[in-house]
């Protein structure tokens, strides 16, 4: 293998005094290697291995909701929305919601911000999707019902739209707090 999971993420197997020996481009100097080098530069910033593994995220949740809608309207011919107080919901795709909300908790914890799975904090990672959830609904039914796109690709705008504010919520849910030290003064001394 090229790549290593032990470390809390993906990143290039290093043999102690051959730093090349599993790298994929052995030139260093080449355009590929050089190539590959600024990957791994970059993916050891959080905000890339973000937009990789959400990107990935979108990838699979955007297949599996395409294949359930497809099931719903052209195999089964099943009602594919249900109104709830006078909002569409999107069956496939909350049914792809609450199927792949333990594989992205898993991809957010171990892949981008490094740390330990919980179960915990995955069902913490449900609530923080919840806003993810309902804006992905809001833009299906705007993107679908108002502006008259194929589901297809309201699917693929209402997975891209919400991605910069989930960011900011899935760190704060995914990354244990840290205790911060308390000060000693002179009263508690």
């Amino acid at each position: 293998l090229f790549f290593s999971l032990n470390d809390g993420g993906i990143s290039p197997k290093i043999n102690k005094g051959n730093t090349m020996a599993n790298r994929i481009f052995k030139n260093e100097k080449s355009f590929f290697g050089r190539l590959e080098a600024f990957y791994w530069k970059l993916w050891e910033k959080e905000g890339f291995r973000f937009l990789v593994i959400g990107g990935i995220n979108t990838v699979v949740g955007y297949i599996v909701g395409t294949l359930l809608r497809f099931l719903f309207e052209d195999v089964f011919e099943i009602t594919y929305k249900w109104v709830f107080l006078k909002a569409s919901i999107d069956i496939p795709y909350l049914m792809m919601f609450l199927l792949l909300f333990s594989y992205s908790y898993f991809m957010m914890s171990k892949f981008v911000f490094r740390t330990k799975w919980q179960l915990s904090r995955n069902f913490l990672y449900l609530l923080s999707s919840a806003p993810n959830f309902f804006l992905q609904q809001l833009f299906i039914w705007l993107f679908e019902d108002i502006v008259g796109l194929p589901y297809w690709w309201a699917y693929i705008l209402a997975s891209l739209a919400p991605i910069p504010i989930m960011y900011f919520v899935n760190k704060l849910l995914v990354v244990p707090m840290e205790k911060k030290p308390t000060k000693e003064t002179k009263d508690t001394k």
